[in-house]
């Protein structure tokens, strides 16, 4: 597995011009007009096509993620699975919002 914060990639960019057909790549591009900037932010999870890997889709906990970049599969190992999550929090985001994000996960 292969993951990686502060990707800057943009929905411009194939997954396939990342990783070739050995990896399932997850990803979560920055919302640059959202969040105002021009540059930064995203994350992706590269897994080996050797594992099962299925994406999580957070919307369905209501998880407030409106500034925060979140990638999320759960991948099985043989007799266990286990979840990954790879995230980036932007320096914009307050102490309140930090506090509500992680809540959720309690």
């Amino acid at each position: 597995m292969i993951a990686v914060s502060e990707t800057w990639i943009q929905d411009n960019i194939y997954s396939t011009e990342l990783f070739d057909g050995r990896y399932t790549v997850f990803r979560c591009d920055r919302r640059l007009t959202d969040m105002e900037v021009s540059r930064g932010g995203g994350v992706l999870l590269g897994v080996k096509n050797d594992f099962k890997a299925t994406p999580i889709d957070l919307r369905e906990m209501n998880v407030n993620v409106a500034k925060v970049d979140i990638v999320e599969c759960k991948v099985y190992f043989n007799f266990t699975s286990v979840y990954i999550f790879v995230v980036y929090i932007p320096p914009n985001v307050t102490w309140m919002e930090l506090l509500n994000f992680t809540g959720n996960f309690e």
